[in-house]
């Protein structure tokens, strides 16, 4: 559902405490990513931030 969509659609940087810290798409890793970049199949996303507030936003995506 979130293929072919940028990053800032997920919206966890409006989590409070919540920082997007890299973008891992094999082979290569991106420290602080541009929110523009596209999500595709297989990509990781290494955040930071409250567990509760991770897990809540997690439950809404």
């Amino acid at each position: 559902r979130w293929m072919s969509k940028p990053l800032s659609d997920l919206a966890l940087c409006k989590v409070e405490g919540v920082q997007v810290l890299g973008f891992k798409r094999v082979p290569e890793i991106t420290k602080a990513p541009d929110l523009n970049t596209t999500l595709e199949i297989g990509d990781l996303i290494i955040v930071v931030g409250p567990q509760d507030a991770l897990a809540n936003k997690l439950k809404s995506l």
